[in-house]
């Protein structure tokens, strides 16, 4: 008898899933590990405010560099997540990245003369 005849498709099916029903465990333990601190951010959808880098662009922190950066509109808020317009794509950050800005932003309209 062959070592892979010995491996029916049931049992290797049986494997399959509890080896996802493992991860998906870990999975929500983990989440319920990062979000119990979550910081419970008062902004609503169509407000503006900051997020917070932990690198800059070269992959270095300078202790000198802007570590909050903004300010972004929010798009939309679902508890733990925050979709913010960063220069017109859509960014899905986590609310303990974010912080509520007292900036009010000006949209600017660019008029092209022809």
């Amino acid at each position: 008898m062959k070592y892979s005849e010995m491996w029916s498709n049931s049992k290797i099916s049986k494997i399959f899933n509890k080896v996802r029903l493992d991860q998906k465990k870990a999975q929500e333990r983990q989440a319920n590990f990062y979000n119990r601190k979550t910081n419970v951010l008062k902004t609503g959808k169509g407000d503006y405010g900051r997020v917070h880098y932990l690198v800059d662009e070269g992959g270095v922190t300078n202790k000198l560099s802007t570590l909050w950066r903004g300010p972004y509109k929010a798009i939309n808020v679902e508890y733990p997540t925050v979709d913010v317009d960063i220069n017109r794509k859509t960014g899905r950050i986590h609310q303990n990245r974010c912080k509520h800005s007292n900036h009010t932003v000006v949209e600017q309209t660019h008029q092209h003369d022809e």
